[in-house]
């Protein structure tokens, strides 16, 4: 026999139940975040385990219903539960707000308790380009992947919070259990970890570098600095760039202005192959060169002169107005005649 239900009135019923878990679910890690310091232990298991069973009511409940109701209750969870885990893995840790910073590592904290104060280390968030994924995964590895007084589901928590756009949309969806930390990371490894993606990244970046149009100290370290910076990455690839020295030079070379690359052009030995270093090499020299001979900063003319001087230098500029208006012999021959006080300021 059919059931005659209407399919409006049990959608209702879900989500009503829905609304009833999710208030369980509120009252729950408010009271967490309010009194968890004054809890035993003992008090800080049954909570984890009514929490984790809400919750899991309440995915459920999500499931029938087709709907994720936003991304705010999973996240309150996730944050409550670490919290908790944290607190009865390490009875004598700190309060809950010591720990429930999303951005706060393992190794920030465990730094307090040494004899000097380091600095922060922050993890950088990883939006998806694939030439960053290598210096956040080795960050993350280092700093949280490999603490072992972590679970994998704190584990999870933090890489959730380290992740944007794309690589957060690809496991998002993912169950909230401890199984999800090491599925998590294969995704992320088989989606970004992409060494022929990564070398056609730094590679374009090389032939995307500012070109030197004004020959500067400044410029030309910026020029040199951030060459070296992609070269350095691509070969950590293990690509062979020290091969790679004539098709360097001619992409490099067409980036400076024309009159540092007529001084290079000149300042080598055509008897001997040029190499990179070589480059560089007078990139320095040249921007070192341009630094020492920079002179003070200097005042304006006007600045410098004298206020009779200045008043002079006008009287003078307003007579040539006049006679430029009404040209004479006279006045023609009058116009090649400089002010005295320019002709002494300026030698």
């Amino acid at each position: 026999m059919q059931s005659t239900e209407d399919p409006e009135a049990r959608k209702a019923d879900l989500v009503a139940k829905r609304g009833y878990i999710k208030a369980s679910l509120t009252k729950l890690i408010k009271s967490l975040q309010e009194s968890t310091s004054e809890l035993s232990r003992q008090n800080l298991l049954v909570k984890q385990e009514r929490l984790t069973s809400l919750f899991s009511k309440y995915e459920e409940l999500c499931m029938e219903i087709l709907d994720e109701d936003g991304d705010e209750y999973e996240e309150a969870y996730m944050r409550a539960l670490v919290m908790l885990r944290e607190l009865t893995v390490q009875p004598s840790a700190a309060p809950a707000g010591a720990v429930a910073t999303a951005r706060d590592t393992p190794a920030s904290t465990s730094s307090k308790n040494g004899k000097t104060k380091l600095p922060t280390i922050t993890i950088p968030t990883f939006t998806g380009k694939c030439h960053e994924y290598k210096t956040f995964i080795g960050l993350f590895e280092s700093l949280i992947h490999n603490d072992s007084s972590l679970e994998d589901i704190q584990k999870l928590y933090y890489l959730r919070n380290y992740l944007a756009d794309e690589p957060y949309a690809l496991i998002k969806n993912l169950p909230l259990v401890s199984e999800s930390y090491s599925e998590s990371l294969t995704i992320l490894k088989d989606r970004y970890d992409n060494k022929f993606r990564i070398t056609n990244e730094h590679i374009n970046n090389l032939l995307e570098l500012q070109c030197i149009t004004k020959s500067t100290s400044t410029n030309i370290r910026n020029f040199v600095c951030n060459a070296k910076q992609e070269l350095a990455a691509i070969k950590n690839l293990n690509q062979s760039v020290d091969t790679w020295d004539p098709v360097l030079l001619c992409i490099l070379t067409k980036k400076l202005d024309s009159y540092t690359n007529k001084e290079y052009q000149l300042s080598r030995q055509d008897d001997k192959e040029p190499t990179l270093k070589q480059l560089f090499d007078f990139l320095d020299k040249r921007a070192l060169a341009l630094e020492n001979a920079e002179p003070a900063a200097r005042a304006p003319m006007q600045q410098r002169l004298e206020p009779t001087h200045r008043f002079e230098q006008q009287r003078f500029e307003q007579q040539n107005k006049k006679k430029t208006a009404h040209p004479s012999a006279s006045n023609i021959a009058a116009s090649t005649t400089s002010c005295l006080f320019c002709v002494a300021a300026s030698g």
